[in-house]
């Protein structure tokens, strides 16, 4: 039911639609799945990025909510025999975690965390900065007409990273990234998209770079981008905190987070029943970063780690 190579894989659910997905780190140990791609190497642990529907490889599935998304992943699981998995929800992944953590039966996960997720809008909308809220609005009342302004900005970007001004300079701060030391001036912070990119050309380096930011998110169009923004925003995800009754969901937030204000994050975790939030302070939404590993090591201890799926 699976093509072979590890980075654009396909598996096709019961209705028929396609899932995408990649595979990264150490094959053996239980899998960590998570719901969006990004470069994670090396790691000790297998990764299973999944491609949310009408992202990169996965079907669109008009009116989904999140619930829906713990269906496709016991499909997934069921179809691929990962008897155990562990859920990773990073950023607007966590609703989709916390989707697993209410409707897969406890038995199939090995642990549940969510890092720098997206807030339960709930909890007020009066935390979020303007233009958030406005784009909430227009995801809502007209999601046409913002998936058209939002096709033609992510197309100007595409044709614009792709100039020769543009790319000029991002080989010049590629070459002169230094990629094994963390920190640099000029260096790329990311110590595992570093050591991923470390060995490659330039130019492999630059389109590796505009894929995943750019190309791969958009390659079907934005629509799937302008309904989940509606769906982040919603004050109903389909279950209610107060029914997650797994134990115990972890979280790991930036107190100085703007994207997802860390009064909201409190909010989820005073309604989950079984939570443990870790406040990081003066860490932002992509300060974050450096925290990831710890994390990981956090939800699947060394003893356990068999396969992981992030969110």
């Amino acid at each position: 039911m699976a093509t072979t190579s590890r980075e654009n894989q396909t598996f096709k659910l019961p209705d028929g639609r396609v899932l995408g997905f990649a595979e990264y780190g150490n094959p053996d140990g239980v899998p960590l799945l998570r719901a969006s791609r990004r470069p994670r190497q090396p790691l000790r642990l297998p990764l299973i990025a999944l491609d949310r529907p009408g992202f990169g490889l996965s079907t669109p599935l008009p009116r989904r909510r999140f619930p829906d998304w713990a269906d496709d992943v016991r499909a997934f699981a069921k179809g691929m025999h990962i008897d155990r998995f562990a859920v990773f929800g990073l950023s607007g992944g966590g609703p989709y975690a916390l989707a697993c953590a209410r409707f897969l039966p406890k038995e199939m996960l090995t642990g549940v965390g969510l890092f720098i997720s997206g807030p339960h809008w709930a909890a007020g909308a009066n935390h979020m900065t303007l233009i958030r809220r406005l784009v909430s609005v227009w995801s809502i009342h007209s999601p046409g007409s913002l998936t058209f302004v939002a096709d033609m900005f992510t197309g100007a970007w595409k044709w614009l990273v792709s100039t020769n001004f543009i790319t000029t300079r991002l080989d010049k701060w590629l070459d002169a990234a230094k990629l094994k030391e963390k920190g640099a001036p000029g260096g790329i912070e990311d110590e595992h998209v570093a050591e991923w990119m470390e060995d490659r050309p330039t130019a492999e380096k630059r389109e590796a770079l505009i894929n995943m930011i750019v190309r791969e998110p958009y390659r079907q169009g934005t629509a799937a981008t302008v309904h989940e923004a509606m769906l982040l925003s919603a004050q109903d995800w389909g279950f209610k905190l107060e029914d997650v009754n797994y134990d115990e969901i972890k979280m790991w937030h930036g107190v100085e987070d703007k994207n997802a204000p860390i009064g909201m994050m409190r909010w989820m975790a005073e309604r989950l029943p079984h939570c443990k939030l870790q406040e990081f302070e003066g860490e932002t939404h992509y300060t974050m970063w450096k925290h990831i590993d710890a994390a990981f090591a956090e939800l699947v201890p060394k003893d356990t780690s068999k396969k992981t799926t992030e969110a």
